[in-house]
């Protein structure tokens, strides 16, 4: 999860570091269709054991990342 910057951020827009990583239409299709579910799994789990969820969930706001240490 990228970190957000409380310095930049408002009470109408929230500012976070980029993260890199390969876009989900640079994957196979294989590896773009266990994204998908791990996808729908996170959201899910998201909005029930936090009550928030993503507001703009397209394949342009995530990304699959390298392991961070």
């Amino acid at each position: 999860m990228p970190v957000t910057l409380p310095e930049l951020t408002t009470r109408r827009a929230m500012v976070m570091e980029w993260v890199h990583g390969r876009h989900l239409s640079a994957l196979d299709p294989e590896e773009a269709m266990r994204m998908t579910y791990m996808s729908c799994e996170a959201v899910t789990a998201g909005l029930v054991l936090t009550g928030l969820v993503h507001a703009d969930p397209h394949e342009g706001n995530m990304c699959v990342c390298p392991t961070r240490s």
